[in-house]
């Protein structure tokens, strides 16, 4: 399997949650970032910094650290660190239901083995303002990137 094939099977898991309408669940694309934050929360599946490919019998055993950023709207620091709590553990719960859900989507010989945080949750402000502004702006965006480390066998 490629890794656009199971970033896809990511992103229509994803998409089938309440939480997440269908355009804000994209792939390699942070335009969202540029519109209105009233659309948000947004999920954004980056191509993977870190894979392995192996090769010890007859069907290939692939690793991929599949990146997804949770971005979310800022309104004030606790609701919008509430809200982002609240989406960061249902995308966990989608991934841990029991059945197929650790295979991305129903994705034969694949399984999410480990979803853990790739860094702290940051403030996203406007690209316009300069480093004295920021100081003393607000962000219009909280965002906080996973690592989705899958294998295929």
């Amino acid at each position: 399997m490629s890794e656009l094939i199971l970033q896809q099977a990511i992103q229509a898991k994803i998409q089938a949650m309440s939480e997440f309408a269908d355009a804000d669940v994209r792939i390699n694309d942070w335009s969202a970032l540029g519109e209105s934050n009233e659309n948000a929360p947004y999920v954004i599946i980056e191509t993977a910094d870190s894979f392995s490919s192996r090769q010890d019998s007859l069907t290939p055993n692939n690793k991929w650290d599949e990146k997804v950023t949770l971005v979310e709207k800022f309104v004030d620091w606790p609701t919008t660190l509430n809200n982002l709590q609240t989406r960061r553990q249902a995308l966990i719960d989608q991934f841990n239901t029991v059945g197929s859900a650790r295979s991305a989507n129903g994705q034969p010989g694949v399984t999410a083995d480990e979803i853990r945080s790739d860094g702290p949750i940051t403030p996203v402000y406007p690209a316009y303002l300069t480093d004295e502004q920021i100081a003393e702006a607000l962000p219009i965006f909280l965002e906080q990137r996973m690592i989705f480390a899958f294998e295929e066998f």
